[in-house]
């Protein structure tokens, strides 16, 4: 079994998600190292990966559909997560993890604003919910992680969101 470091203080789905792309290979990992699934792990630290286990490209290509010629593209905009990305341009959350996977990022990494993306073709798209938003021209950015101050004095954490204490 390959030892692998790992780059962030993470734990065994993370981890799983990242070096193969499959979260159902979280047990098998945390197993192989007599483990929780649910233990945090640290910076620097090995861990062995049972041979194997699905690479990303196999599961890319069993969620994306490769004959197309190009996938579509999207510019993030500022605060943008893969979660908001996915509900602006499919209408469903559930798709998050699969637009980071086809762009090989992990579904936490921070976007940078106007970076593009590839959003793959056979998502399950809700035209309802993507119709609703641009109806309203609403952009989705929960990115902020910063209480913010508005001139009334209530705390808040995102933006034009719920206060957070009265």
């Amino acid at each position: 079994m390959p030892k692998i470091k790992v780059k962030y203080s993470t734990n065994f789905i993370d981890f799983a998600i990242d070096q193969t792309g499959n979260v159902e290979n979280a047990c098998l990992i945390a197993i192989a190292n007599n483990r929780s699934i649910h233990e945090l792990l640290t910076v620097d630290e090995l861990i062995e990966v049972p041979d194997g286990l699905p690479s990303k490209a196999s599961i890319y290509y069993k969620f994306i559909n490769v004959d197309k010629v190009e996938p579509k593209k999207v510019k993030v905009l500022p605060l943008q997560t893969f979660y908001d990305i996915s509900i602006q341009q499919t209408g469903n959350v559930e798709n998050a993890y699969l637009i980071s996977l086809a762009n090989n990022r992990l579904i936490y990494d921070k976007l940078t604003a106007g970076e593009e993306l590839l959003i793959p073709d056979n998502l399950r798209y809700s035209k309802k919910e993507i119709q609703y938003y641009e109806a309203r021209n609403i952009i989705i950015a929960t990115g902020l992680k910063e209480k913010i101050i508005i001139d009334n004095g209530l705390d808040y954490l995102f933006p034009l969101g719920f206060p957070i204490s009265f």
